[in-house]
């Protein structure tokens, strides 16, 4: 998997970068209808709604948000103290 985002980054055709994306594909419509069957259905929403949350925790779980924020204090570099502190208001 690392080695298809490398490829995909550095624009390289290879059968990793095709692997990744076509499993990127896959995942968006995987989202995409689960999406279409949970605004368009009655009583069948919660099972695409459980689907959402258990396959994409990261996306539409309950703790995204802190997910997404940790994500962003990964790329930031900010010493130990500091980063202690954030995240104890995160969590």
């Amino acid at each position: 998997m690392q080695q298809g985002k490398f490829d995909l980054e550095t624009r390289s055709e290879t059968l990793c970068a095709y692997l990744v994306e076509s499993l990127a594909k896959v995942n968006q419509d995987e989202v995409q209808e689960c999406r279409q069957l949970a605004r368009h259905s009655e009583d069948g929403h919660r099972g695409a709604q459980w689907t959402l949350e258990r396959a994409y925790p990261r996306d539409f779980g309950n703790n995204a948000l802190a997910c997404e924020l940790l994500d962003k204090l990964d790329k930031m570099n900010l010493d130990k103290e500091h980063r202690d502190a954030i995240e104890k208001v995160i969590e």
